[in-house]
């Protein structure tokens, strides 16, 4: 493990010249994605990909890891095999990584970044020594102040995630920060390929968050208070008395009715609508304040462009509705790639994890 000092590198990284192409694994509150990609001719295939759910969905991770989570949820692998690599690499539930922002006046990047560990110790008093962070410094600033951003971890869980991996024979190298997954997806994306900012809406089972991009690195990030796609789920099979699993395939094959004024009627659709509306309006709604944060104190970091990822980026035509509702153009996160599999937001950072820092 690296040290708990301020560094660039990845949250954990076993090898400074990480080879692209290894398994991803996208270890979430619901359910654990892993998929392997392969580089040919200048393109990307996904070669594999399973979910793995979750039995329960923890309150505590460290703790469900000390139980054994990740090996019980692993033991299918034995009979079938994803990959032949060993080799993996991934990104950790949001419950258990810590995103920020310090400003510190500006100088050398080594002054900036002491005085940015300076500024962390006195956030996490009696636990940085025990924490790993991912930092980097902003290319610019709205004053003559320097801001840092960091994400971290700490040191008991990346170790325990290793152990847990290192028993049903997978080598884990790394270690990704989840606004760094979400922005190397963002590369992997023709319509995220962009220098201007882009805003990457993150609707998962448990939280949402809103990751800003610009010239490939986040430079602001923001969970949503009381928003998750469980309870949007949990909704719409309540409401059409339908199992969780069968109310994920409706949401992905049929979804929300097409909102063009030529559409035909769609009594399902509707009725999918009228079960979400509640929680697309949360959600809408902490979008526009977000959006609203960034018009005012930081113009710079205001995207021009929405994608939108995690499992409930799946639903069909949700783009659409956000799109009405906040005015910026908003489209599903696609993988820029030959695949029967490019079109799966849920996947999104399992892909980028998977290529790698070849991008």
């Amino acid at each position: 493990m690296t040290s708990s000092t301020i560094t660039s590198r990845p949250i954990h990284n076993s090898s400074s010249k990480r080879r692209a192409s290894v398994l991803g694994i996208d270890i979430g509150s619901s359910a654990t994605k892993m998929a392997r990609m392969e580089r040919s001719l200048g393109r990307w295939t996904v070669t594999n990909r399973l979910v793995l759910p979750t039995e329960e969905d923890p309150d505590d991770f460290e703790s469900a890891l000390r139980d054994g989570l990740l090996t019980r949820q692993f033991a299918v692998l034995k009979n079938r095999p994803l990959s032949s690599t060993q080799n993996c690499v991934c990104v950790l539930p949001r419950s258990v990584t810590d995103f920020r922002s310090v400003d510190v006046p500006s100088g050398s990047d080594a002054d900036v970044r002491q005085m940015a560990a300076e500024a962390l110790r006195e956030h996490f008093e009696d636990e940085f020594d025990q924490r790993t962070f991912q930092t980097w410094i902003h290319s610019e600033s709205a004053s003559e102040l320097t801001t840092v951003s960091c994400v971290s971890i700490r040191n008991s869980v990346s170790e325990l995630v290793v152990e847990e991996l290192e028993s049903v024979g997978l080598k884990c190298i790394g270690i990704e920060g989840h606004p760094f997954a979400l922005a190397k997806a963002c590369r992997l994306s023709k319509t995220g390929q962009t220098e201007n900012p882009i805003g990457l809406l993150d609707w998962g089972h448990r939280t949402t968050s809103l990751v800003v991009v610009r010239n490939g690195t986040p430079e602001f990030a923001r969970t949503f208070r009381d928003c998750s796609g469980a309870n949007a789920l949990n909704g719409v099979a309540d409401g059409l008395s339908l199992t969780p699993g069968d109310a994920r395939h409706i949401l992905a094959s049929v979804g929300l009715p097409d909102c063009r004024v030529d559409a035909q009627p769609d009594v399902i659709g509707e009725s999918i609508q009228r079960l979400m509306m509640p929680e697309i309006r949360k959600v809408s709604d902490e979008l526009q304040k977000t959006l609203l944060y960034l018009k005012h104190h930081i113009p710079r970091l205001m995207p021009g462009r929405i994608l939108l990822m995690g499992g409930m980026g799946c639903v069909s035509n949700l783009s659409a509705t956000f799109e009405n509702r906040s005015g910026i153009e908003t489209r599903p996160w696609e993988l820029d790639a030959q695949s029967a599999h490019r079109s799966d937001p849920a996947y999104a950072s399992t892909f980028a994890i998977s290529a790698g820092d070849d991008q």
